[in-house]
């Protein structure tokens, strides 16, 4: 399969509480959330694993406790764990979160089009490679 990859921000933009951002998926928008665990960044689908709404749905953007270290569903108060996405407490406990590809490369964040799925049209948008 070609890796088709797609800028979605730099490592300057990601802070101790992460950043949301959008990409394309076939036809539709949707929404990620970049992480720094450690010196890597790890890339998350915006998605809550109980009834599939954005973890940030109440507060546009804001998604990480005080610590840094865990990702909460604003709807449900799922958290899970920002090193491997597990949902350690709240109604979906024990689920994951779905991981996006990403690499750094020279301070770019890049997001790996074809490892989204089903819904990934064939042809890509204008700044893919």
């Amino acid at each position: 399969m070609t890796e088709h990859w797609l800028v979605v921000s730099t490592t300057d933009e990601v802070g101790d509480r992460g950043k949301v951002f959008t990409y394309p998926d076939g036809p539709f928008e949707e929404s990620g959330i970049l992480v720094r665990v450690g010196g890597t960044i790890v890339a998350w689908k915006n998605l809550c694993r109980h009834l599939a709404v954005r973890l940030d749905r109440d507060l546009p953007g804001s998604v990480m406790d005080r610590e840094g270290r865990h990702l909460v569903c604003g709807q449900h108060g799922a958290v899970f764990r920002a090193v491997d996405g597990l949902c350690i407490e709240g109604p979906c406990s024990g689920s994951h979160l779905k991981r996006l590809q990403v690499r750094v490369d020279d301070g770019r964040i890049l997001l790996d089009l074809s490892a989204l799925g089903g819904l990934h049209a064939a042809t890509l948008p204008a700044g893919t490679a």
